[in-house]
């Protein structure tokens, strides 16, 4: 079937032939503020095609996207609105399970309940600016580790919040990213995501890991968002689990 996706976090990917000409972002043209939602018109000005339109928005409890999504798009009977529960990498990698999801059959009540179960099995990893995620996850904010090498790496929960994921030794974010998901990798045979802002560096650092451990990548660029971490620089990996 024709089908267009539309992210909020990430910048389409020109390497998975399956979102090629397919995807695209819908992000605030607008700078003055640090944080900015989405704006309505921002989003019916990607979806006025007669195309069905997937609309993978940030969780809810985090991004204001995906109300104004459901608002702005309430009229658009072509137009499926879904709440990732993820952010960067794994809102890029659930686009490209939603085009190869998609691309197989006529649109259906099957097709979205295919695509709403593979989002429940995207595991997300991230690693973000002292205290902004803490803040999210409501972990401990007492003083910053003496040792600058241990890592807070977070993850997003299944109720859309922040949730800190460990907190492990490593040189870099890329490492301690590789170490947590190194443990997931035999568990699936997907491509796995990487996102980033402003770590174009340690992104590259992760992707070689990624594929000396055999794993095919999608890549993207974080975009600014409402959501409130990342405007120093963050960095997010993402994989699909295997169904238990």
């Amino acid at each position: 079937m024709e089908y267009h996706i539309v992210t909020d976090t990430v910048f389409p990917s020109t390497v998975s032939p399956f979102l090629s000409n397919r995807m695209s972002s819908v992000f605030p043209r607008s700078i003055q503020k640090q944080y900015l939602c989405v704006s309505k018109d921002e989003l019916q000005s990607v979806c006025n095609s007669q195309t069905t339109t997937f609309v993978l928005t940030a969780p809810a409890q985090l991004s204001g996207t995906y109300a104004s999504a459901r608002d702005a798009l309430s009229r658009f009977q072509n137009t499926v609105i879904i709440d990732s529960k993820t952010f960067g990498a794994g809102q890029l990698l659930l686009a490209e399970l939603t085009a190869k999801t998609a691309g197989s059959a006529r649109f259906s009540s099957i097709v979205l309940k295919r695509i709403r179960a593979l989002q429940k099995r995207i595991f997300c990893l991230f690693t973000a600016p002292y205290g902004q995620a803490d803040y999210l996850s409501n972990h401990d904010k007492d003083k910053r580790s003496a040792c600058s090498m241990f890592r807070s790496v977070y993850t997003i929960g299944e109720e859309g919040h922040v949730r800190l994921y460990c907190k492990i030794f490593a040189r870099s974010d890329a490492e301690a990213l590789f170490l947590c998901l190194k443990r997931k990798l035999h568990l699936s045979t997907q491509p796995v995501a990487v996102s980033y802002y402003g770590k174009s560096d340690e992104a590259h650092e992760l992707c070689n890991r990624i594929q000396a451990a055999g794993h095919a990548l999608l890549t993207a660029k974080t975009i600014q968002t409402d959501l409130p971490f990342g405007a120093s620089g963050l960095l997010s990996t993402a994989i699909l689990l295997s169904e238990e």
